[in-house]
Formats: structure tokens, sequence, C-alpha cells
């Protein structure tokens, strides 16, 4: 059985200050929208400062949702098992070959987003476990084989390794 190679523990660790470095962003810009939509006096002048306060509202909204999914997943990461994993699942690092014998690393972490992970040589794509991609490997072990959708339309995807 081939070598996985990445070391997931690591990795997990980098993803966390991914999630952490992304927070602090969130966080520094729905302070500057707040600060936007603060009007002196009663209501703004014009209908297009009006717009403006609303619209600024609406991202400071939507910057304090992904703070919260943020948030969320670094908890959810505290909890995830970093030991050995034989099957996919939550924590699972795997190596995957696709139908054009591309090879594919990914790990599966809470909040996982497609973003990808160099690890010496190799890239590591992170997996939400919602992902479609996950749903297919949750389960599989080396050897299995899955179906999963990609842009370009569904392909079939064979487990190399489970770390």
């Amino acid at each position: 059985m081939p070598d996985v190679g990445p070391d997931k523990v690591a990795l997990a660790a980098r993803w966390r200050l991914h999630l952490e470095g992304t927070l602090a962003s969130l966080e520094r810009t729905l302070g500057s929208a707040r600060s936007a939509m603060d009007v002196v006096g009663d209501r703004p002048d014009s209908r297009g400062e009006r717009a403006d306060v609303t619209s600024q509202g609406y991202l400071a909204d939507g910057l304090a949702r992904r703070i919260e999914d943020v948030r969320t997943a670094l908890a959810l990461l505290d909890e995830v098992d970093a030991g050995p994993c034989e099957r996919g699942r939550t924590g699972a690092l795997m190596t995957v070959v696709e139908e054009d014998e591309a090879v594919r690393h990914v790990i599966v972490l809470p909040g996982g987003d497609g973003t990808r992970l160099e690890d010496g040589l190799l890239v590591v794509t992170v997996l939400a476990p919602t992902s479609p991609w996950a749903r297919a490997l949750r389960g599989l072990e080396a050897g299995d084989e899955a179906r999963v959708d990609r842009a370009t339309g569904p392909i079939t995807i064979r487990v190399v390794a489970v770390a």
C-alpha cells in the first residue's frame, strides 16, 4: 500500500492557522462594515446614502454569519480524532486516483473549502465533511472506488491510501 505522505497532524495545525487568519480578517472587515453604517443625525441625507447604509448592513450580516461558521469549524476541529484511520471520515487523510490517473491527496476537516495546503512537493486539498467528495469517500478504505461529481461531470475515483 503506498504511503499517504503528508503529516496529517501538521496539516490540521496549518488548517487551524488558516481558519484563525480567516477569522481575524473577517472580524476586521465586519468592523469596517459596521462603521460605514454609522449615520450622523437621524437619517442619511439622500437615497444613495440610505442605499449605502443598507448595503453595508447586508454585508455586515453576511460577515457575521461567516464568522460564526469559522468559529464553529474551529470548535469542531478540536474534536477531530487525529489518530490513524482505516476508512474515510472526518480527520482522514486520503490519497485517491482519478479516472485519468491523476493522484489527489485530500484531508477531511471542519470548515474545509477546497483550500490547497502544500506539504513539501505534495498539495493536499482540505474538504468539509459535508462536501460531495467527502460524502462519497465516507466509509471507504484503500482499494475501494466511488463515483464523485466534478464541475466537468461525474468521475470514478479509487482510494489508494487512508491515514
